[in-house]
Parts: C-alpha cells; sequence; structure tokens
C-alpha cells in the first residue's frame, strides 16, 4: 500500500460522489441535516474505498476470473454505497436514485478513462510518480468534463420538479438493467487493457464510448420525462379552458336571456303608455301625462253639489288636491287638506 495506490481508491469515491451530487443538486431536495449528513458521509465513504486491498489480496488468491470478480465487487459495493448516500442526502425515489447513480458512474468512469488510463498511463507515465501535480490533473480533468454536464443536464434537472419516476417495479427493473449493463461493459473494457497492455487505449475507447453512450440515453430520458411532464400540465391547462368556457359560455347565454326579457318587458310597457295615451284622449281630451286622477277630480266637481267636487291627492304631493278649475288645480270652494296636527289645533 502507497500513498499513489491509496490516492487511487480515495480518487474513485471522490469522483463519484462528485458525479452523483452534480446530477442531485439542480435536482433533487436536499434534507434537513444535510450538510451535517455530507460532512460525516464523505470520509465515512473515504475509510470504506480502502477496502480495495484487502479484496485484493483476496482476489490474488483465487483463480481466474474470481479473483478478478473479487476485486471488482469493492467498485460494485462502493457505487451501491453512494446511491445509499445520495438517498440519504435528497429526497429520492428508489427509481430516480438508481437512475442518478448510473448517470454519476458512467460520468466517473469517462473521467476516469481519459485522465488515469489515457493521459497518466499511455500519454504521460511519469504523471502519477509526482502525486501532488497527479491530484492537480485529476481534479482539473475532472472540472473540465463535469461543469460541461452540469451546465448540460441542470436546466432540464431543475424543470423536473424533483421527482421524474414513480418507484413503480418495471421502471425499477429498467433503470436496475442499464446500471448492470454499464458496469459490466466497464469492468470488462478494463479487464481488457489492464491484462493485455496492447489493447490499452482499445480497452480505454471503448470504455469511454459506453460511458457516452449511457449518459446519452439518460439525456434521452430526462428529455422525455419532461416533455411529458410538459405535455401533462398542457393538458391540465386545456382542460381548465374547456371548463372557463363552459363557464363563459353559461353566462352569456344567461344574459342573452335576460336581454331578451327586459326587451319583451320594455315592449309592454311601450304598448301599456300607448294604450293609455288613447284612453286618455277618448276620456276628456287630455293630452298623455295627465294623470286619470285629475280627470276624475274635474269630473266630481261637475256632479257634486256646491261644487266642492271629489277631493284627490295626486302621487307625490299628499296637500295636493286635483281637480277641474283655480290657480290651484283645486274645485271651487274646495280647500287643500291640512296635517292632522294643524287641522286639531284649527278645532281649539
Amino acid at each position: 500500500m502507497t500513498a499513489q495506490s491509496v490516492f487511487e481508491e480515495l480518487r474513485f469515491i471522490w469522483e463519484l460522489l462528485a458525479a452523483d451530487f452534480i446530477f442531485l443538486l439542480p435536482f433533487a431536495k436536499r434534507r434537513k441535516n444535510f450538510a451535517p449528513l455530507v460532512l460525516l458521509g464523505v470520509p465515512a465513504l473515504s475509510l470504506l474505498s480502502l477496502i480495495h486491498f484487502p479484496l485484493l489480496a483476496l482476489g490474488s488468491s483465487l483463480p481466474g476470473v474470481w479473483g478478478y470478480a473479487a476485486v471488482s465487487s469493492g467498485y460494485i459495493l462502493l457505487a451501491v454505497a453512494t446511491m445509499l448516500f445520495s438517498r440519504l442526502c435528497f429526497s429520492l425515489t428508489v427509481s430516480d436514485a438508481l437512475y442518478f447513480c448510473t448517470a454519476g458512474y458512467a460520468a466517473q468512469h469517462f473521467v476516469y478513462v481519459l485522465v488515469h488510463e489515457v493521459l497518466a498511463r499511455a500519454v504521460w507515465p511519469a504523471l502519477p510518480e509526482r502525486l501532488l501535480l497527479y491530484i492537480l490533473v485529476s481534479a482539473a480533468g475532472c472540472c473540465l468534463f463535469f461543469v460541461p454536464m452540469y451546465l448540460t443536464f441542470s436546466p432540464r434537472l431543475t424543470a423536473c420538479g424533483g421527482r421524474m419516476f414513480e418507484d413503480k417495479p418495471a421502471r425499477i427493473g429498467a433503470n436496475l438493467f442499464l446500471l448492470t449493463v454499464l458496469i459490466a461493459c466497464t469492468f470488462a473494457c478494463q479487464h481488457l487493457f489492464e491484462f493485455v497492455e496492447e489493447a490499452r487505449l482499445l480497452g480505454a475507447a471503448l470504455g469511454g464510448m459506453v460511458c457516452f453512450l449511457i449518459l446519452s440515453v439518460q439525456y434521452q430520458t430526462l428529455s422525455a420525462v419532461r416533455s411529458g411532464q410538459e405535455r401533462v400540465v398542457i393538458e391540465q391547462m386545456l382542460r381548465d379552458s374547456g371548463r372557463h368556457y363552459a363557464y363563459s359560455k353559461e353566462l352569456i347565454d344567461m344574459v342573452n336571456r335576460t336581454v331578451h326579457d327586459l326587451k319583451h318587458t320594455l315592449r309592454a310597457l311601450r304598448q301599456a303608455d300607448e294604450g293609455a295615451a288613447a284612453l286618455h284622449r277618448r276620456d276628456g281630451g287630455q293630452p298623455p301625462g295627465v294623470p286619470a286622477a285629475g280627470l276624475l277630480g274635474q269630473r266630481g266637481a261637475q256632479h257634486h253639489p256646491g261644487g266642492k267636487g271629489l277631493r284627490l291627492r295626486a302621487p307625490g304631493h299628499p296637500f295636493l288636491l286635483l281637480g277641474g278649475r283655480g290657480a290651484t288645480g283645486l274645485p271651487v270652494g274646495a280647500r287643500p287638506l291640512r296635517p292632522a296636527g294643524q287641522r286639531h289645533r284649527q278645532r281649539h
């Protein structure tokens, strides 16, 4: 166990966590104790990554592919541990956690192939011996790849609102199958260029293409999910618009019925006015607008002896008597009615 080999194992878990977080931070809601969980979880996972050395000793004692499987099981364990850690820090469904575990593992392995296999072993073999420079180059390689990945995925991840897939068996099975295919392909490519030195660049190219393919699939899946969410929103808006249209149509019909009724009412009032005017012309030759009570007052003044006539109160004028003669409109000899209190005081 050397400082370089320890960094190689720590590098894997740190890059994997960084790759997971570039997808999770713009997407999922953080849990209440997010900061303490990260501060405790990252060191714990870093210590867990050192399990590689006991597994490496175990694998060296096993024959053939069994030894390689024993060594590889440590990386599978770390991938599962990071997925559980993601669910502990963020509010995620199992389907979403598998999706992000697959995307994060593909992004991490792509950086591993470019920096640690192509650059550090094929192009610049002396780089791993300069540990500090190796660390800086590794960090720079992660930044150069993870930042464009974040900028590419984050707008659509943010628009999803923290939920992509429900925990249905079919969806969980599909995401788990994709993760299994990714791990199997990358391990096969690693085995190819780990044991056959002449095929290192070929294996690195195959591993990088597999990771790029998986990331493309994840991006297309994300785009399809986002399109489905937008379609649901548009369908809901159309349903709401349909209901609003029905309410508006009902209100318009109600207004039309009210206007129709008012039109008939106005026509009936107009006919009533014309009939009243014709009745006034027939009875006394009075112009329209002279109340019928005035006509009755005049007739009462002609028939009652003494010329006192018939006393009638005009509408709106409780003390005005309608009659046939006089400047006041009262019959000859008629006096205006006074309030009850005034009549009482006059008697006394």
